[in-house]
Formats: structure tokens, C-alpha cells, sequence
């Protein structure tokens, strides 16, 4: 349980079971939040000024959970800042990671085999800058539209229109 004595915290907890569905609330002093046993969750200061707040767990094992899938697999998906600030990461060492090809490693296991690592890694490029904060930095819908045309590939096309 999650009880706010001041400012304003937004917290939020993941479900364990697919889809991952995340469940979250914006909390104010005298405002309190209950986490289930075991499930990932996080609170972050959203206020102008410093939060206090009182958390209280029923065990110091409250069970195993893999982290990974439920905060990168989340429905809808958390506010990239406040996965960048919940794990001490800079934006960058994401795109070194996206860089080194280690794209994979946040990758549905189901999509296995069906993207090659360069296609890939100009993917997640091309999400990253459609989640900076500042719109210049973002791509327009006529670059979004040809960076996508270009990594399509015709065999893509077809196995996707057969699915539908």
C-alpha cells in the first residue's frame, strides 16, 4: 500500500499475466493506492515540489515476477520517462543498446527470426524518435510513412495481407 502525505506522486503497477496491463493513478496528499502482492510497480513525483510518501508490504518475499516482459510488455505501455528514471538510464545508452544490435533482448520472443538484426535496429531508431519530448526532434507523418515504406519488403506485404 501506497499512502501520499504531500505532493503529487503517479504510481502504477503491472499486471503479471498477458497482456501486461498497466494500472495507474495519479495520487495527492491524503491520497493512498493498493499494490498486489508480488507485481511490479513504481511511483514517480509528477509535482513541482518534493513528495512524501509512506509504503507498507505484507512480506519482504512477496514473490517472482519476470521484470522484463511485464515493464517492457505493458498495456498501454509506461511513460518512457519514467522507465528512464526508474532504471538511472539515459535516453543514449538505450540507442547504444539499439547500436549494439541488443535490440533482441526487448523484443517479443514470438517475433523471433522474423525481423534481420538491421531491420530491426532501424526500427527501434525510428520508435525512439517518435518518443523524444520536443516535436522538432520527432519525425512528420510523410518521413514516419517512407522510413516504415522502406524497411516493409514486398514478401512482408503478402504473408501480412494472407493473415488479415
Amino acid at each position: 500500500m501506497l499512502i501520499v502525505l504531500e505532493g503529487t506522486l503517479y504510481a502504477g503497477f503491472v499486471t503479471s499475466n498477458q497482456p501486461y496491463r498497466l494500472i495507474t493513478k495519479v495520487l495527492n496528499a491524503g491520497d493512498a493506492f493498493v499494490i498486489p502482492i508480488g507485481l511490479v510497480h513504481f511511483q514517480f513525483n509528477i509535482g513541482n515540489t518534493n513528495a512524501v510518501a509512506v509504503a507498507a508490504f505484507n512480506s519482504q518475499n512477496p514473490g517472482v515476477l519476470v521484470i522484463a516482459n511485464a515493464v517492457f510488455g505493458s498495456n498501454p505501455p509506461i511513460y518512457p520517462d519514467v522507465l528512464v528514471n526508474g532504471f538511472q538510464l539515459d535516453r543514449d545508452v538505450a540507442l547504444d543498446l539499439i547500436r549494439g544490435k541488443n535490440f533482441l533482448m526487448l523484443m517479443d520472443f514470438c517475433l523471433e527470426g522474423h525481423f534481420s538484426n538491421d531491420d530491426g535496429t532501424q526500427l527501434v531508431r525510428l520508435v525512439y524518435r517518435c518518443l523524444q519530448y520536443e516535436p522538432l526532434e520527432r519525425p512528420n507523418a510523410k518521413n514516419l510513412v517512407t522510413a516504415l515504406t522502406l524497411l516493409q519488403k514486398e514478401t512482408e506485404a503478402i504473408l501480412f495481407s494472407h493473415q488479415m
